[in-house]
Protein backbone atom coordinates (compact mmCIF):
# COMPACT_ATOMS: atom_id res chain seq x y z
CA UNK A 1 0.00 0.00 0.00
CA UNK A 2 1.01 3.22 -0.91
CA UNK A 3 3.18 4.92 2.33
CA UNK A 4 1.29 8.18 1.48
CA UNK A 5 -2.23 7.09 1.76
CA UNK A 6 -1.64 5.75 5.26
CA UNK A 7 -2.92 8.00 8.94
CA UNK A 8 0.18 8.13 11.35
CA UNK A 9 -1.71 5.78 13.91
CA UNK A 10 -1.35 2.88 11.00
CA UNK A 11 2.57 3.74 10.10
CA UNK A 12 3.06 3.26 14.11
CA UNK A 13 1.36 0.09 14.77
CA UNK A 14 3.48 -1.10 11.24
CA UNK A 15 7.04 0.03 12.30
CA UNK A 16 6.05 -1.42 16.20
CA UNK A 17 5.40 -4.37 14.04
CA UNK A 18 8.65 -4.26 12.19
CA UNK A 19 10.35 -3.69 15.55
CA UNK A 20 8.98 -6.51 16.86
CA UNK A 21 9.97 -9.21 14.23
CA UNK A 22 13.25 -7.73 14.20
CA UNK A 23 13.54 -8.54 18.17
CA UNK A 24 12.52 -12.31 17.85
CA UNK A 25 14.95 -12.21 15.58
CA UNK A 26 12.96 -12.92 12.43
CA UNK A 27 14.64 -11.19 8.63
CA UNK A 28 12.07 -8.48 6.99
CA UNK A 29 11.52 -8.03 3.27
CA UNK A 30 9.29 -5.26 2.11
CA UNK A 31 8.52 -4.83 -1.73
CA UNK A 32 6.84 -1.86 -3.64
CA UNK A 33 6.56 -1.34 -7.63
CA UNK A 34 5.25 -4.48 -7.73
CA UNK A 35 2.78 -4.66 -10.52
CA UNK A 36 -0.69 -6.67 -10.03
CA UNK A 37 -0.29 -10.21 -10.62
CA UNK A 38 3.85 -9.61 -11.63
CA UNK A 39 5.64 -12.30 -12.45
CA UNK A 40 9.04 -12.78 -13.96
CA UNK A 41 7.11 -13.57 -17.20
CA UNK A 42 5.25 -11.01 -17.53
CA UNK A 43 7.79 -8.64 -17.68
CA UNK A 44 9.89 -9.72 -20.01
CA UNK A 45 11.34 -13.46 -21.91
CA UNK A 46 14.37 -13.18 -19.91
CA UNK A 47 16.05 -15.91 -21.45
CA UNK A 48 16.12 -14.02 -24.91
CA UNK A 49 17.66 -10.59 -23.28
CA UNK A 50 21.34 -9.44 -23.94
CA UNK A 51 22.43 -7.92 -21.17
CA UNK A 52 19.68 -7.82 -18.18
CA UNK A 53 20.54 -7.02 -14.74
CA UNK A 54 19.42 -7.89 -10.31
CA UNK A 55 20.73 -5.27 -9.02
CA UNK A 56 21.88 -5.32 -4.99
CA UNK A 57 22.57 -2.06 -2.99
CA UNK A 58 24.62 -3.75 0.16
CA UNK A 59 24.60 -0.44 2.39
CA UNK A 60 24.67 -2.35 5.43
CA UNK A 61 26.40 -5.75 6.80
CA UNK A 62 23.01 -7.14 8.92
CA UNK A 63 23.79 -10.74 8.48
CA UNK A 64 23.91 -11.26 4.98
CA UNK A 65 20.18 -11.80 3.92
CA UNK A 66 20.24 -9.02 1.13
CA UNK A 67 23.20 -11.34 -0.33
CA UNK A 68 21.36 -14.44 -0.17
CA UNK A 69 18.40 -13.84 -1.71
CA UNK A 70 19.32 -12.43 -4.70
CA UNK A 71 22.38 -15.14 -5.06
CA UNK A 72 19.26 -17.40 -4.62
CA UNK A 73 16.81 -15.89 -7.56
CA UNK A 74 19.98 -15.52 -9.91
CA UNK A 75 20.17 -19.75 -9.86
CA UNK A 76 16.16 -19.59 -10.73
CA UNK A 77 15.93 -20.76 -14.61
CA UNK A 78 14.28 -17.21 -15.34
CA UNK A 79 16.82 -15.07 -14.04
CA UNK A 80 19.71 -17.26 -14.66
CA UNK A 81 20.44 -15.02 -18.02
CA UNK A 82 20.73 -11.99 -15.04
CA UNK A 83 23.87 -10.16 -13.80
CA UNK A 84 23.69 -9.45 -10.45
CA UNK A 85 25.84 -6.39 -10.30
CA UNK A 86 26.56 -5.45 -5.93
CA UNK A 87 26.64 -1.69 -5.31
CA UNK A 88 27.85 -0.18 -1.91
CA UNK A 89 28.35 3.59 -0.73
CA UNK A 90 31.02 5.68 1.03
CA UNK A 91 31.28 8.66 3.23
CA UNK A 92 35.04 8.60 2.53
CA UNK A 93 36.82 9.15 -1.16
CA UNK A 94 39.82 8.66 -0.05
CA UNK A 95 39.57 5.05 1.06
CA UNK A 96 37.75 3.05 -1.97
CA UNK A 97 40.39 1.44 -2.88
CA UNK A 98 40.97 -0.34 0.36
CA UNK A 99 37.14 -1.25 1.12
CA UNK A 100 37.25 -2.53 -2.67
CA UNK A 101 39.95 -4.75 -1.49
CA UNK A 102 38.03 -5.52 1.69
CA UNK A 103 34.41 -6.72 0.02
CA UNK A 104 36.33 -8.10 -2.72
CA UNK A 105 37.98 -10.55 -0.10
CA UNK A 106 34.65 -10.69 2.04
CA UNK A 107 32.84 -11.69 -1.19
CA UNK A 108 35.57 -14.47 -2.05
CA UNK A 109 35.38 -15.61 1.40
CA UNK A 110 31.45 -15.56 1.16
CA UNK A 111 31.43 -17.41 -2.27
CA UNK A 112 29.68 -15.68 -3.89
CA UNK A 113 31.04 -14.78 -7.41
CA UNK A 114 30.41 -10.85 -7.45
CA UNK A 115 33.87 -9.37 -7.34
CA UNK A 116 33.88 -8.47 -10.86
CA UNK A 117 30.55 -6.33 -10.86
CA UNK A 118 30.95 -4.69 -7.64
CA UNK A 119 31.41 -0.90 -7.26
CA UNK A 120 31.87 1.17 -4.73
CA UNK A 121 30.07 4.84 -5.04
CA UNK A 122 30.94 8.12 -3.08
CA UNK A 123 28.68 9.74 -1.75
CA UNK A 124 28.77 13.56 -2.82
CA UNK A 125 28.62 15.43 0.48
CA UNK A 126 28.16 19.09 -1.11
CA UNK A 127 25.20 18.08 -3.18
CA UNK A 128 21.75 19.29 -2.00
CA UNK A 129 18.77 16.46 -3.05
CA UNK A 130 14.93 17.93 -3.45
CA UNK A 131 12.95 16.67 -0.97
CA UNK A 132 10.44 19.17 -1.32
CA UNK A 133 7.56 16.75 -2.02
CA UNK A 134 8.27 14.93 1.10
CA UNK A 135 6.01 16.42 3.97
CA UNK A 136 8.19 14.72 6.67
CA UNK A 137 11.37 16.81 5.85
CA UNK A 138 9.71 19.85 5.44
CA UNK A 139 7.80 19.93 8.56
CA UNK A 140 10.58 18.64 11.02
CA UNK A 141 13.10 21.30 12.56
CA UNK A 142 15.33 18.61 13.48
CA UNK A 143 18.82 18.97 11.65
CA UNK A 144 19.93 15.38 12.47
CA UNK A 145 16.57 13.92 10.88
CA UNK A 146 17.06 16.21 7.84
CA UNK A 147 20.37 15.39 7.32
CA UNK A 148 19.77 11.48 7.81
CA UNK A 149 16.99 12.39 5.07
CA UNK A 150 19.06 13.88 2.70
CA UNK A 151 21.73 11.00 3.08
CA UNK A 152 18.84 8.24 2.20
CA UNK A 153 17.98 10.96 -0.83
CA UNK A 154 21.71 11.21 -1.98
CA UNK A 155 21.78 7.33 -1.91
CA UNK A 156 18.37 7.44 -4.01
CA UNK A 157 20.31 9.41 -6.87
CA UNK A 158 22.60 7.29 -7.48
CA UNK A 159 20.32 4.14 -7.47
CA UNK A 160 18.05 6.11 -10.11
CA UNK A 161 21.18 6.48 -11.84
CA UNK A 162 22.66 3.30 -12.06
CA UNK A 163 20.08 0.96 -11.80
CA UNK A 164 17.77 2.62 -14.44
CA UNK A 165 17.69 -0.96 -16.21
CA UNK A 166 17.50 -3.77 -13.95
CA UNK A 167 15.01 -6.17 -13.74
CA UNK A 168 14.39 -5.84 -10.12
CA UNK A 169 16.52 -4.06 -7.59
CA UNK A 170 17.50 -5.35 -3.70
CA UNK A 171 17.81 -2.77 -1.27
CA UNK A 172 18.94 -2.88 2.70
CA UNK A 173 16.26 -1.48 4.53
CA UNK A 174 16.75 1.37 6.53
CA UNK A 175 17.28 0.95 10.22
CA UNK A 176 13.56 1.30 12.11
CA UNK A 177 14.06 3.35 15.13
CA UNK A 178 12.09 3.11 18.07
CA UNK A 179 8.66 4.29 18.68
CA UNK A 180 8.36 6.35 22.16
CA UNK A 181 5.43 8.06 21.73
CA UNK A 182 2.41 8.03 19.57
CA UNK A 183 3.58 11.46 18.51
CA UNK A 184 6.81 10.55 17.78
CA UNK A 185 7.66 11.39 13.91
CA UNK A 186 10.18 8.31 13.70
CA UNK A 187 7.36 6.15 11.40
CA UNK A 188 6.66 9.14 9.24
CA UNK A 189 10.82 9.43 8.59
CA UNK A 190 10.85 5.54 7.98
CA UNK A 191 8.33 5.82 5.55
CA UNK A 192 9.59 8.84 4.05
CA UNK A 193 12.92 6.88 3.48
CA UNK A 194 11.22 3.92 1.84
CA UNK A 195 9.51 6.36 -0.62
CA UNK A 196 12.50 7.85 -1.62
CA UNK A 197 14.11 4.82 -2.63
CA UNK A 198 11.31 3.43 -4.26
CA UNK A 199 10.23 6.24 -6.14
CA UNK A 200 13.93 5.76 -7.69
CA UNK A 201 13.70 2.31 -9.06
CA UNK A 202 11.92 2.03 -12.56
CA UNK A 203 11.52 -1.40 -11.18
CA UNK A 204 10.19 -3.78 -8.78
CA UNK A 205 12.82 -2.96 -5.24
CA UNK A 206 12.74 -5.23 -2.17
CA UNK A 207 14.05 -3.55 1.25
CA UNK A 208 15.80 -6.37 2.83
CA UNK A 209 16.72 -6.22 6.28
CA UNK A 210 18.28 -9.30 8.05
CA UNK A 211 18.36 -9.90 12.24
CA UNK A 212 22.31 -9.47 11.93
CA UNK A 213 23.22 -13.23 12.42
CA UNK A 214 25.06 -14.66 9.45
CA UNK A 215 23.02 -16.71 6.99
CA UNK A 216 26.19 -17.39 4.70
CA UNK A 217 28.67 -20.25 5.80
CA UNK A 218 32.40 -19.09 4.96
CA UNK A 219 33.68 -22.51 4.36
CA UNK A 220 32.68 -25.73 3.11
CA UNK A 221 32.39 -28.60 5.40
CA UNK A 222 34.23 -31.92 5.14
Amino acid sequence: KDWKSLKHNKKVEYLRLIQKSLAIGKGLMISSNFPDGWSTSQTRRLDDLQERYIDVWWLTDVGGLLLLIPYLLSKHREWKHCRVRLFTVTDHKQTLTEEQRALTQLLSILRIPWEENLEIIPIDKSAKPDLSQFATYLKTNDTKTKDDLERWAKIAGLLRERSSNTEIVFVTMPLPRRVNTEKSNRPDVFSTKLEVLASSANAPIVFIRGNGENVLTFSMER
